[in-house]
């Protein structure tokens, strides 16, 4: 005999401070239509495998391209203006964004990207 029965899935929603579960399918299916809505501002990804993001001051840029000895910012590792890392930020094509990450080998580490 074949089991016809479907399984509802718990689904958890995380948004900034805002938690929400789901228990049916058709929650899923009604998120799924949203796809092609724009991503807003209000996006702020929180959480201990996102590293720091910050956009830097230009005067902080011209001090970094002295430090590393290159003349174009064009020369650092690109990341995407639409990055969902950046996605709280107010950044534009050109920012530099300084990462900073921790680790417990490691330690503190930074990185610069310039935003394409």
């Amino acid at each position: 005999m074949e089991n016809t029965s479907r399984r509802a899935h718990a689904f958890i929603h995380v948004q900034g401070d805002t938690i929400s579960k789901s228990e049916s399918k058709s929650s899923k299916k009604a998120q799924n239509s949203k796809k092609d809505e724009k991503k807003t501002d209000s996006t702020d990804v929180r959480h201990v495998l996102v590293p720091k993001h910050e956009v830097i001051s230009k005067e902080e840029v011209n001090k970094l391209l002295k430090e590393l000895k290159i003349e174009d910012i064009n020369l650092l590792p690109k990341i995407e203006q639409n990055d969902a890392a950046l996605s709280s930020l107010n950044v534009k094509k050109g920012d530099v964004i300084k990462i900073t990450r921790k680790s417990v080998t490691a330690g503190t580490s930074i990185y610069y990207r310039v935003v394409y």
